[in-house]
C-alpha cells in the first residue's frame, strides 16, 4: 500500500444493516455534507497523517483486533455542532468499556508510525465516541436538517464486528485499505471489490 495516494488516514467500525441503510436514506433526506463522509462508522482511532508504512499499520490494527470480540453498542441522543460557517449533526455512541480499551490500545500500537491530524498529541484515555449522519451543512440548514433528523426513526442497537483502515484521496473519497475482523487471526485483509 502507497500512502502517497491520500491526504489522511483513519480506524473505524462501520455500523452494520440495518443500522448502516437507515442512515444512508436519512442523509439522503438532509442537505449534503459538504465534504466527502465515510460510510455509517464509529471512530476507533482518530484521523492521522503521514504514516510510516501503510502495511505496517494495517498489521498492528489487524493484531490489536485479535483479541477483540465483537462490541455490542447503542445509539445515544441526536446532537449538532457548529464550526464557523458550517454545522454537523451526529449520533453519540454508547460503548461500554471494550470500546474505550480498543481505542486505548490502536492509538498506542501506531503512535510511533503515524501523526494525529494537526500535529498535536492523541490521549488514549479520551474518546467521544459518535457516528456522524452529516458534516458541514450550512448553518442556515442546521434548524430543518435537525427537525428532519429528530423525526427520523433509526435501530439504535448494533455490534460493531471488524476494524476498517481507511485513507482520503487528496482532498476526495475515502476508501477502505485493509480490514480486521474482530477475534479473526491477525492477517489485514485488502476490501472486497464491492465496498
Amino acid at each position: 500500500m502507497s500512502s502517497a495516494e491520500y491526504d489522511r488516514f483513519s480506524v473505524v467500525a462501520f455500523a452494520p444493516d440495518p443500522v448502516r441503510e437507515s442512515i444512508e436514506d436519512l442523509r439522503r433526506q438532509l442537505p449534503a455534507s459538504g465534504r466527502p463522509i465515510i460510510a455509517p462508522h464509529v471512530t476507533l482511532k482518530g484521523t492521522f497523517v503521514d504514516p510510516v508504512d501503510l502495511n505496517q499499520i494495517a498489521a498492528r490494527v489487524a493484531a490489536t483486533c485479535e483479541p477483540v470480540e465483537p462490541i455490542e453498542v447503542s445509539l445515544g441522543e441526536l446532537y449538532d455542532y457548529t464550526n464557523g460557517e458550517n454545522a454537523s449533526i451526529g449520533f453519540r455512541v454508547l460503548a461500554p468499556a471494550a470500546l474505550a480499551d480498543l481505542h486505548r490500545r490502536l492509538v498506542s500500537s501506531l503512535e510511533i508510525l503515524c501523526v494525529p491530524l494537526g500535529g498535536s498529541f492523541e490521549n488514549p484515555d479520551v474518546i467521544h465516541p459518535h457516528l456522524t449522519v452529516v458534516q458541514q451543512i450550512s448553518i442556515e440548514s442546521l434548524a430543518s436538517a435537525r427537525k428532519v433528523a429528530d423525526a427520523y426513526d433509526v435501530p439504535r442497537r448494533f455490534r460493531l464486528v471488524e476494524a476498517a483502515v481507511m485513507g482520503r484521496r487528496h482532498g476526495g473519497e475515502w476508501e477502505v485499505l485493509s480490514t480486521a475482523t474482530f477475534g479473526a487471526p491477525s492477517r489485514p485483509r485488502a476490501p472486497d471489490p464491492l465496498t
